[in-house]
């Protein structure tokens, strides 16, 4: 079911806030203000995020959709995108870097016309699909602290 515009909005602020108040209690320059990403106070990686966001709210998914783990680098099947890269000090020899080191992928051959997800931005957009935008998302794909869109929104087109 789509969201309406003022619950997406809400979604959307409570996104920004929760993955501003993480990269602030979790990234620690050195610095006697706080973190530092790219030189950026806080309240300007907030602005550089809302602008990049560009009113696209978190996908909805009225659809569910399968997903696996791959080690990152490996081969992605036909029919599958990359839509995660995380760091898991369990597999894929996560133990020694920190660093991502595993892919979530996703199914998206069998989804309906229409159908909207997000996928890491430098997954290659399926035929058949069409690239809406792109965005930052500091929780997702490395969880970057510099702002680069590292999320791409797509839609099946046919």
């Amino acid at each position: 079911m789509p969201a309406n515009r003022s619950t997406a909005g809400s979604v959307l602020a409570l996104t920004l806030s929760a993955s501003m108040l993480a990269l602030a209690a979790g990234c620690g320059s050195g610095k006697s203000g706080g973190w530092d990403a790219a030189g950026l106070s806080p309240e300007e990686v907030e602005q550089v995020a809302q602008r990049q966001q560009g009113g696209l709210a978190p996908a909805t998914m009225g659809h569910s959709f399968e997903t696996h783990r791959i080690c990152a680098g490996n081969k992605v099947p036909h029919g599958w995108i990359k839509v995660n890269a995380i760091w898991d000090p369990t597999a894929c020899g996560g133990e020694f870097d920190v660093k991502p080191n595993v892919w979530v992928i996703a199914r998206y051959d069998e989804l309906p016309k229409g159908f909207i997800m997000d996928v890491a931005s430098d997954a290659k957009t399926p035929i058949g699909w069409q690239t809406l935008g792109m965005r930052w998302d500091p929780s997702t794909n490395g969880s970057p602290a510099n702002p680069t869109a590292n999320v791409k929104r797509i839609r099946r087109a046919f």
